[in-house]
């Protein structure tokens, strides 16, 4: 009797023996996946931000580029407001005078 009673606490010790190695196991790569996780969503956010960083650039270019029509609009806008001040002078010589 005394012999089964030792073999069952031998058991049970051996039992919660591999049951703390395993919670310490758990434990360990539990820690291990919180890390992973906290680099993934790192690269996640640094993904995110170089695809914010590249979309700006592209903004900033097309803005540039339309100031640029801009600015080549503006002036043929001077170009033609001249042209139009240069043919109503010349309609104004050709046209002859009323007397007063």
């Amino acid at each position: 009797m005394e012999n089964t009673n030792n073999q069952l606490r031998q058991a049970l010790e051996n039992a919660n023996a591999q049951l703390v190695q395993a919670k310490e196991k758990i434990a360990a790569e539990k820690t291990e996946l919180e890390r992973e996780i906290a680099r993934l969503k790192s690269l996640e956010g640094m993904e995110a931000k170089s695809d914010l960083d590249l979309h700006n650039r592209r903004l900033a270019s097309a803005n540039q580029d339309l100031k640029r029509q801009n600015r080549k609009l503006e002036e043929e806008n001077i170009a033609l407001k001249e042209r139009v001040d240069g043919l109503n002078e010349q309609l104004f010589t050709l046209q002859p005078q009323k007397p007063q």
